[in-house]
């Protein structure tokens, strides 16, 4: 019989290390032996925080994967000889969003002025190319790394030039896409939903990019392009059942039980699991590819549902734990033994 791969993830935002203790904090509830891949910004490195190598590589165990997150703060994107933008912003001010990924964010930092709500496709291809290339080398440079395979953008956020730049740059996976459902209750083909997410909270402009960027229809605007992901997704739209699949170059690894910061065990991880295990029983050897995620800076609270995720299938035979780096040569393993 198949497996769930369970790719737990981590995402770094770059911006303080007040709540670390909460990721220690989650492993000791969820088990060490759980594998985390960490999606890292490296602007922890350029905005001259104190020790910040050390205190990243201390929650990183030998079982871990480290892959790339990026939010263009000012400092980062000037690193990497870019002309810094403000615009597009999908936080567009002191939003719930930043209140729930932030927790104690001061005013003076607010994503609009620091350039942490600007995803990283607001920047033409050149630039884009640019700052992966020094992000790259930034990570490289702070962490005892051999490969650097997976990427994740700020706010999800791939378009086009971002897909097309990190196959250019080296990447092997992209975990950017996620399903537009969790960010907005009752999205389908027909309807956008009620732009609030597991949790009853919406948002300044947030969902409706995330709609846009995963939703079913094309878009043109440039930093929302999403024509790969509307030639190469097997659905309609990135759903909460959506598997891996290949596009040139790079393999799309999908967010699909998002975070927890959005998403609840109730409404969306429990049923991707469960859904999951039905398919496994059903097509015996197909294994079900699950991620779900939570951010290192967010509020313990919204780390909880993790916790209590775990607490409620482990242990479970069926599941297999895995990086997300791991879980993609194992997709890519079982595609081509099916195309044999």
């Amino acid at each position: 019989m198949g497996k769930i791969i369970f790719s737990l993830t981590a995402d770094w935002e770059g911006e303080h290390f007040r709540n670390i203790s909460d990721l220690f904090a989650v492993r000791k509830q969820v088990g060490e032996h759980i594998p985390i891949t960490h999606f890292i910004c490296p602007a922890y490195f350029t905005k001259g925080i104190k020790n910040a190598k050390a205190k990243i590589n201390r929650a990183i165990f030998d079982i871990d994967e480290v892959a790339l997150h990026i939010h263009c703060y000012e400092s980062l994107v000037t690193k990497a000889g870019v002309r810094f933008r403000t615009e597009p912003d999908f936080f567009k001010g002191y939003s719930p969003a930043v209140k729930k990924i932030i927790s104690h964010l001061p005013k003076r930092l607010q994503p609009k002025k620091s350039g942490r709500g600007v995803p990283l496709s607001a920047y033409s291809y050149n630039e884009i190319i640019k700052i992966l290339k020094t992000s790259r080398e930034l990570m490289f440079q702070n962490f005892d790394i051999k490969e650097l395979n997976g990427f994740r953008a700020g706010g999800w956020i791939a378009s086009d030039d971002v897909l097309r730049a990190l196959a250019e740059t080296g990447f092997k996976y992209d975990s950017s896409a996620t399903p537009p459902s969790v960010l907005s209750q009752g999205f389908s083909k027909s309807s956008d939903g009620n732009f609030q997410d597991d949790y009853g909270d919406s948002y300044d402009g947030f969902s409706q990019y995330i709609i846009r960027m995963w939703g079913h229809k094309l878009e043109t605007e440039r930093f929302l392009a999403n024509s790969l992901t509307q030639k190469y997704c097997p659905d309609d739209f990135i759903t909460t059942f959506t598997q891996p699949y290949r596009l040139p170059n790079i393999i799309e690894m999908p967010n699909n039980a998002s975070m927890s910061d959005y998403a609840s065990v109730e409404k969306t991880m429990l049923p991707v699991l469960e859904k999951g295990l039905s398919i496994i029983k059903k097509h015996n050897k197909k294994d079900f590819y699950l991620n779900v995620g939570f951010h290192q800076e967010g509020d313990f609270t919204y780390k909880v549902p993790i916790i209590k995720l775990f607490r409620l299938f482990s242990p479970q035979p069926a599941v297999f734990h895995s990086t997300v780096g791991k879980a993609m040569k194992l997709w890519n393993k079982e595609l081509k033994t099916e195309d044999c």
